[in-house]
């Protein structure tokens, strides 16, 4: 199958937007099969975000990994046999060097994650 991860990046995006723009909103239903990453969850709130420079230092998943738990449930949605969690995208993008500035997600390479 062949997956255009550029539009799924965008829609994630527009997600994570709307989720900060429309934030009154108590409750949503989950849309995907595979269930709903919380960014707050004990086994990954309290990993370190990113790369640690600039404006991230210090930066958990549990407290700024809003992005990185949207995109893990994107790919998780789109392929339940994929291995995926806010944690190990959190270590894949580092390894990569796919964070820059500290916590920003270089969203164009999100299409490279293995799947």
């Amino acid at each position: 199958m062949n997956v255009n991860y550029k539009t799924i990046i965008l829609l994630v995006v527009i997600s994570y937007l709307s989720v900060e723009l429309f934030s009154q909103v108590e409750t949503c239903q989950p849309i995907l099969s595979t269930g709903v990453f919380n960014q707050a969850d004990t086994e990954w709130e309290s990993e370190l975000l990113g790369n640690q420079l600039g404006n991230c230092y210090g930066a958990t998943i549990g407290n700024k990994g809003c992005a990185l738990t949207s995109m893990a449930m994107l790919f998780r949605g789109h392929n339940n046999n994929m291995d995926v969690n806010p944690e190990n995208l959190n270590d894949w993008i580092l390894n990569a060097g796919f964070w820059y500035n500290g916590c920003n997600m270089w969203w164009s390479k999100m299409d490279e994650y293995p799947h």
